[in-house]
């Protein structure tokens, strides 16, 4: 897509353009506008492992009961089928 906006509007700026331009003038640790896939990717993978997956593990292994497991659920999974 950018190689095509370069050809079709060869004089104007396109949107990642600008946004390196503006990133360039940040600061260090003042943050990024531009990220890799891989960066957008890890950021839901990370929540999830720290916010569903370790607390789950860490209930399964003292025991829950079963109010306290369902939080990890949505209503649709809980109804009994």
């Amino acid at each position: 897509m950018y190689h095509l906006l370069r050809r079709l509007l060869p004089q104007k700026k396109t949107e990642v353009e600008e946004l390196r331009e503006l990133e360039s003038r940040l600061l260090l640790g003042e943050g990024k506008l531009i990220f890799s896939k891989k960066e957008v990717a890890k950021e839901p993978a990370d929540f999830c492992r720290d916010f569903m997956t370790k607390p789950l593990q860490s209930d399964l292994a003292r025991g829950a009961d079963s109010e306290a497991l369902s939080r990890y659920f949505n209503i649709k999974e809980l109804e009994p089928r």
